[in-house]
């Protein structure tokens, strides 16, 4: 989760527990961080939600509805659960009704109209370990807090899911591999919506999965360039946007590149130098292409220092120098007469 998204993320929550005016159930006292987890919504408003306290195997789970029927539990037999017990439990420093229910490693406990007879609210606890011998429980003004410790945790397990789908990558997808799909996936996109998403159809339907995301692969070949290059974070970065931009370039304005044979051969050739500096044929347009590359991405300040269509018109001499080269090059192999 970036901190873009955390922040909207945030900010929804936030106006869905205004608009439904929960009341946010939490234990009194916990040696255990609390934390926002499973959050439902029915017709964009927020209608159930649970309170966490411990990791995902969830020491305790308070879940909370509003405008929810007060019941107890449902009246079958639950295997290896004892019958149902009424008890007392304090919410906000009042004892109110209840009743739980529990196994040999576990523990329900629903408290029964726990604001007034009249305003219907589920809440239940769900403990694993012992049941606090009279649970202590407050409503929560603040929901900041806990939907900060949610967004904390979820970018901690994303940033954990994306490390080992990048370990796998690299078994499956090592060098040049990765720059290659990644490099064809950039000219797909240069294609027509319509054609690709036909691509991803066919190769479903004939039982091939698309492969890895444009972002896995965006990530792989970024980690792997740094590797080979020596580059810090943001070199690489800017080494794979090179690749990606001038894969699209190719597909969008060279004449021959719908040779397939041409085509891999270019990217093939693009790849090669970008990892290792290789001395490949096509190297007067890749030289050519860094020129372009460079002048675009320094666009934000000659904007304001050059005078006006000085920049445009030099990126179209150095656009025609690149194209012109690639041209040499593909009449080396015989398709350009």
């Amino acid at each position: 989760m970036t901190a873009s998204d955390e922040h909207l993320e945030s900010q929804r929550l936030e106006v869905a527990l205004m608009v439904a005016a929960l009341p946010i159930v939490v234990l009194a006292d916990s040696h255990h961080p609390a934390w926002l987890g499973e959050c439902q919504y029915f017709n964009e408003q927020l209608r159930h939600l649970e309170i966490v306290y411990g990791e995902l195997d969830a020491v305790i789970r308070i879940e909370q509805a509003p405008d929810a029927p007060v019941y107890a539990f449902p009246p079958y037999d639950w295997p290896g659960w004892s019958a149902d017990e009424e008890v007392e439990a304090l919410l906000d420093g009042r004892l109110v009704k209840a009743v739980r229910r529990m196994s040999a490693t576990s523990w329900k406990l629903r408290l029964l109209a726990p604001y007034d007879e009249d305003a219907a609210a589920l809440v239940t606890l769900t403990g694993y370990g012992p049941l606090p011998e009279s649970p202590q429980l407050v409503t929560r003004a603040d929901p900041l807090p806990l939907i900060r410790e949610r967004n904390r945790r979820w970018a901690a397990r994303w940033h954990e899911v994306q490390e080992q789908m990048q370990a796998e990558l690299r078994k499956t997808t090592p060098y040049p591999a990765a720059y290659l799909m990644l490099a064809d996936l950039a000219v797909r996109r240069a294609r027509t919506a319509k054609e690709h998403v036909e691509h991803r159809i066919e190769s479903r339907l004939r039982g091939r999965p698309p492969g890895p995301g444009w972002r896995n692969l965006w990530r792989l070949v970024r980690s792997t360039q740094a590797q080979l290059r020596g580059q810090s974070e943001d070199e690489a970065s800017a080494a794979v946007r090179s690749l990606v931009q001038q894969a699209r370039r190719l597909a969008e304005q060279a004449a021959w590149f719908d040779d397939e044979r041409l085509a891999a051969a270019a990217l093939r050739e693009t790849v090669e130098w970008m990892a290792h500096r290789t001395d490949v044929a096509s190297r007067p347009a890749q030289e050519a292409w860094e020129a372009v590359h460079a002048h675009e991405s320094a666009q934000p300040l000659l904007a304001l220092t050059a005078p006006e269509g000085e920049w445009s018109a030099e990126r179209g001499r150095l656009t025609r120098g690149w194209l012109r080269a690639w041209d040499a090059w593909a009449v080396s192999y015989g398709v350009i007469t």
